[in-house]
């Protein structure tokens, strides 16, 4: 046994077992860490409540700490908003009063009223920085801008309207698994029939493995998955990117499936599901440790993208 398997342990409770044969005063620095950047986020949100930019003229928001609550503006009755724009009374009781998706919001707040207004701030917000960034660009170019008569670029994003996809056969959404590779279908393991997609380890540092969904969304619709996270810091972390943004970090994983959920936004979305290597790797035979350590891998399967009513 080396050293590793001794100091390091999945859960508190292990290591306070492992080490005292009893239970142990515990600090968790994960948690302590992330209150920090939530604080520092609401003290970025308080700066220019008139758009919330810096002296560079760049945007102080990160929409990945924000969550779905019910809009407390004027006159926006019925509606389910992220922005950062509520009382801090709030956060105290964010566990029913915050949400991490409009569709929960409005099961929450309104019973899945169909009449629920979703309004999505994030994207509000990155539209007003591209149209800035655009007239910009669009300054030198004179009365004829850039039309030569040429066709435009095709589009990334698929259009799609909702779909299921179970990994079994043909495709039905459009999954980009990176050139070469970094994710394949699996046989191995499957939440419903016989296959599912996994990420294919690396042996390099903080390499990642990433899977990609590239969708244009006539609505607000929400993707779903059932996940089965086999991963372990410090080796490896999971992580759900929308539109660049972290909207989850998975450090621990679970012997179980269990759900992955995501809100979209009407039109264009990047959905990432990437793995990344910690900077070390385990000096032991991390298979024969599979249980405490895991073994690298995360599985999708069943994913679904369903508009929000």
């Amino acid at each position: 046994r080396t050293c590793f398997q001794y100091f390091l342990h999945p859960t508190s409770d292990v290591c306070c077992q492992r080490s005292f044969n009893k239970s142990c005063k515990t600090i968790d620095w994960c948690t302590g860490l992330n209150q920090v950047k939530v604080k520092e986020a609401n003290e970025a949100n308080e700066v220019d409540a008139g758009g919330g930019r810096n002296q560079d003229g760049e945007s102080e928001i990160d929409c990945s700490m924000n969550k779905w609550h019910l809009s407390t503006v004027k006159g926006e009755d019925k509606t389910c908003t992220n922005s950062g724009e509520f009382p801090e009374e709030l956060r105290e009781d964010d566990e029913f009063l915050l949400t991490s998706t409009s569709h929960l919001c409005c099961k929450k707040a309104f019973g899945g009223d169909k009449d629920c207004i979703v309004k999505d701030w994030c994207v509000e917000q990155t539209k007003v920085d591209e149209g800035n960034e655009g007239d910009d660009k669009e300054g030198g170019q004179g009365d004829g801008g850039d039309d030569d008569g040429s066709e435009p670029p095709e589009s990334d994003f698929v259009k799609l309207d909702g779909g299921e996809e179970h990994f079994e056969g043909e495709f039905t959404m459009p999954w980009d698994f990176g050139d070469p590779p970094e994710w394949e279908i699996d046989d191995s393991m499957a939440h419903s029939g016989y296959h599912s997609v996994t990420n294919i380890p690396s042996k390099v540092e903080l390499a990642t493995r990433t899977l990609t969904l590239k969708l244009d969304l006539a609505a607000a619709s929400t993707i779903t998955c059932k996940m089965m996270v086999d991963i372990s810091m410090p080796f490896d972390r999971f992580s759900v990117f929308l539109n660049g943004r972290i909207r989850s970090n998975i450090y621990q994983g679970k012997d179980e499936w269990s759900d992955l959920l995501v809100g979209l936004a009407p039109g264009e979305n990047t959905i990432q599901f990437v793995v990344t290597n910690g900077d070390l790797f385990p000096k032991f035979d991390r298979e024969a440790e599979r249980e405490s350590y895991g073994s690298g891998h995360v599985w999708l399967d069943d994913c679904a993208i369903r508009p929000d009513k």
